[in-house]
């Protein structure tokens, strides 16, 4: 039986059959020899970890959403409209970027489409580059700083005082970092909710070693994908 890792849906129900409907979507599209929109990969990957799926059968769908990254990435600068070079874009468009890091990494999806993925949109700031390599290679820029600063602190500073950075930055996440995101308050619409997830700090803490025992009980921590990652 299935524990729901989730604690916000006001409709448990609603949100888990809106999360079939669009998984039927991506596999149909993927029969057609279509790559879905990372949009909604990220959110099926994000509901299926909210109501409690296995993260074996959740970690299927991690190659699919990078390479619909890369693949938009391509696109547009073949276009001359960089979507997700982030320098030209929005704290929305660069977390969908984190998050597909995050959970490509969290999720064991091959390095070489993390790396395939980096390539797309290089530079593109600390995190970024944290993500993609464990380090910083070629950006040491905190792009969008009002919302991700502890978290670019955390990878520019010693070890040992990386946890308490990371923990002061999901106190705030959720509150105060997350302003003006479209999906706040998703939960008071269950066709519309996934989860509150903050996989970016978890990327950082998988990929950086991060002692995360001051914060794993932190609501909006998704614990059992680092765990996923450290026990892979």
């Amino acid at each position: 039986m299935k524990s729901l890792r989730d604690t916000f849906s006001s409709d448990a129900q609603a949100s888990s059959a809106r999360i079939d409907e669009r998984r039927a979507i991506i596999q149909e599209e993927l029969v057609a020899g279509e790559l879905p929109h990372y949009s909604l990969v990220r959110f099926v990957i994000a509901g299926m970890y909210s109501r409690g799926d296995s993260l074996e059968e959740i970690a299927e769908l991690a190659p699919i959403l990078l390479s619909s990254i890369a693949a938009v990435n391509r696109r547009s600068s073949e276009a001359g409209q960089p979507l997700l070079l982030t320098r030209e874009t929005g704290p929305g468009t660069y977390q969908e970027l984190l998050w597909a890091l995050s959970l490509g990494v969290l999720l064991r999806a091959d390095n070489e489409l993390i790396k395939n993925t980096y390539q797309s949109v290089k530079p593109a700031g600390i995190l970024v580059d944290v993500l993609s390599n464990g380090s910083i290679v070629n950006d040491g820029t905190c792009l969008h700083g009002e919302t991700w600063k502890e978290l670019c602190d955390a990878a520019t500073t010693g070890p040992e005082l990386r946890p308490a950075l990371v923990k002061k930055y999901l106190e705030v996440w959720y509150g105060k970092k997350m302003n003006g995101m479209s999906w706040k308050n998703s939960h008071k619409t269950p066709r519309a909710f996934s989860g509150y997830w903050c996989f970016e700090a978890a990327g950082i803490v998988a990929r950086l070693r991060i002692d995360d025992s001051s914060f794993r009980n932190n609501e909006f921590y998704p614990t059992d994908l680092v765990d996923f990652y450290r026990n892979q």
